[in-house]
């Protein structure tokens, strides 16, 4: 599904208390805004059967507004309650192409993470990451996390898929476009640069 869906960017916090005001101020801004992002981070869920059920309601939203939904990543200790939803939700058929998730280049996990995202074709923004993490599972340095970023943004942009790549760090701008310049990206820009 190619990047041109019209999407919205909202922060959100304390989601279950949030949920119906989001789709009400979505509905408002996608008439008239036809560019932006949903953006939820996974902490404002809380993490029980009620967080499947707001994510699937946003999706759906989404879906109906032909918008799309990225799920924001937290912590470490979220990582995977995070992958799991996200790909729950993309395994529904009229999900597809309307929600994906933030991937942050300093854990050593990312790689597999993206790997298996663009196998099941869920897009991806990736982001460097800003939450203090210990060195077990993730890189302490910041030379180590940008060229783990620049290789992650290398598979990103090798991808048929529309993802996102999220940087403020020059060096790390000039690496990815210096790559999506080598590669062949098919048409209209296939990546969203969020910078």
């Amino acid at each position: 599904m190619s990047g041109n869906l019209p999407v919205i960017l909202l922060g959100v916090t304390q989601l279950g208390l949030f949920a119906s005001l989001l789709v009400a101020m979505t509905a408002a801004v996608a008439q008239s805004y036809t560019s932006g992002k949903n953006q939820l981070k996974p902490i404002q869920f809380v993490f029980n059967a009620c967080t499947l059920l707001n994510a699937a309601g946003l999706t759906e939203h989404a879906r109906a507004t032909d918008n799309f939904l990225r799920i924001d990543m937290e912590g470490s200790h979220l990582t995977q309650v995070t992958l799991d939803l996200v790909n729950h939700l993309h395994a529904r058929e009229e999900y597809k192409g309307h929600i994906g998730i933030v991937i942050q280049a300093y854990l050593y996990r990312s790689e597999a993470d993206i790997h298996q995202l663009i196998e099941n074709g869920i897009r991806v923004r990736l982001c460097k990451g800003a939450y203090q993490e210990p060195p077990s599972v993730a890189f302490p340095n910041k030379t180590d996390t940008d060229t783990n970023y620049v290789r992650l943004a290398g598979i990103l942009l090798s991808s048929p898929i529309y993802h996102g790549i999220a940087t403020h760090d020059e060096a790390m701008i000039e690496a990815a476009k210096s790559f999506a310049g080598e590669v062949e990206l098919g048409g209209a820009a296939r990546v969203e640069w969020a910078i």
